[in-house]
């Protein structure tokens, strides 16, 4: 097996005292070691590299990567290693050109075409195009999207796949992603359904106003908008083009429903709104937030996942149990027990069991 004389060929390595060890990974070969910063990298210190060698994983490479290791190992020792002969590939220079090969070498090996356009393709948008890429620009552009954000984790996903395909060091990208998680959500920070209410009648446009009562009434996702069927009003029933295909969901509060005339829609009108990927549309609903700067009212901050948050509070305390609840917001138990539960505070827990308390028909003690 070429494992065996990959792991033979690092001993004989390991015993002349080179420094470089022969490393694989998807069916191909790289040196690893302390090698010195490339050119046009932020770091200036040597630092721990591999050094792509453009072999396939087999015996007869093996031995071939084995010489270049020995080669490169004098070169550390004499303070004489290049960069340039590894490095070729990059000359053909600017982000598109990157991003095209990236996109073959991709769907070649199967990706997905919805995965591509969501996850990788819109963060390479942030991108200028015709820039050459280098991992300054990524940094750069990095840093553009805000800190500790979930954009924030999807766009260093892209730019470090993006930097390890270049040859480029994905670490630094990766070392940005923020602390971001559905548990960093304080429920503290949640808005009260009278400043919702509030905020409803503040906004002028209908079409915006009939989004955010939806988002607020039936707890929906900012891209399921978009693929609502009111026929059974009050139910709302979700397409399957959604994150997690057909169901229904009943209002909460119902007189919502009604007071606000969710019955009749109003969407806004967006270019090309048929063939618009779904995280697309829901940023068009994230950015209207950020224009009506919702977040200055009452020193409040609201993001249209916000409503989404507070419809699940307003589940537990209405008393639905967490299967029922998981059911209507599209999610299993397990991640509604796991997080929508730890966003209920002492106050809500306490509605909860003086309801139970005060009812007539709850057990009562021995005379």
């Amino acid at each position: 097996m070429w494992q065996e004389h990959m792991a033979q060929a690092n001993q004989r390595l390991s015993e002349f005292g080179v420094r470089v060890r022969i490393y694989h990974e998807k069916g191909r070969l790289y040196l690893q070691g302390t090698f010195p910063a490339k050119p046009n990298s932020e770091r200036t210190r040597p630092h721990q590299q591999r050094v792509a060698l453009k072999l396939a994983a087999n015996s007869r490479c093996v031995s071939v990567a084995e010489k270049e290791a020995r080669k490169v190992g004098v070169q550390l020792e004499s303070n004489t290693f290049d960069w340039t002969p590894y490095l070729r590939r990059r000359s053909l220079g600017t982000v598109a050109s990157w991003v095209k090969r990236l996109e073959e070498e991709y769907f070649a090996a199967g990706g997905s075409r919805q995965t591509w356009e969501n996850d990788y393709l819109q963060a390479f948008q942030k991108l200028s195009q015709e820039k050459q890429l280098s991992l300054r620009l990524l940094i750069a552009t990095t840093k553009t999207v805000p800190a500790n954000t979930k954009q924030r984790q999807r766009v260093c996903m892209a730019f470090a796949r993006l930097a390890k395909f270049a040859e480029l060091d994905p670490q630094r990208i990766v070392a940005l992603r923020g602390r971001y998680s559905s548990k960093s959500v304080d429920p503290r920070s949640l808005p009260t359904d009278s400043l919702i209410q509030k905020w409803y009648n503040n906004i002028a446009t209908p079409q915006w106003r009939w989004v955010f009562g939806m988002l607020a009434t039936y707890g929906l996702r900012p891209h399921e908008l978009f693929h609502c069927d009111l026929t059974d009003f009050p139910t709302v029933r979700v397409g399957r083009h959604t994150k997690t295909g057909d169901r229904f969901i009943w209002p909460i509060y119902p007189e919502w429903a009604d007071k606000w005339r969710l019955h009749d829609p109003q969407l806004p009108s967006f270019e090309d709104i048929d063939s618009l990927p779904n995280t697309k549309l829901g940023t068009k609903v994230s950015r209207r937030f950020y224009v009506w700067q919702l977040q200055k009212q009452d020193g409040q901050s609201l993001r249209p996942y916000d409503l989404r948050h507070t419809f699940a509070r307003r589940c537990f305390e209405f008393g639905f149990s967490p299967d029922f609840a998981a059911k209507m917001m599209g999610h299993s138990p397990e991640l509604h027990s796991r997080i929508y539960r730890r966003w209920i505070d002492e106050g809500v827990y306490r509605k909860v069991y003086d309801a139970v308390i005060d009812s007539p028909e709850r057990p009562h003690p021995p005379p």
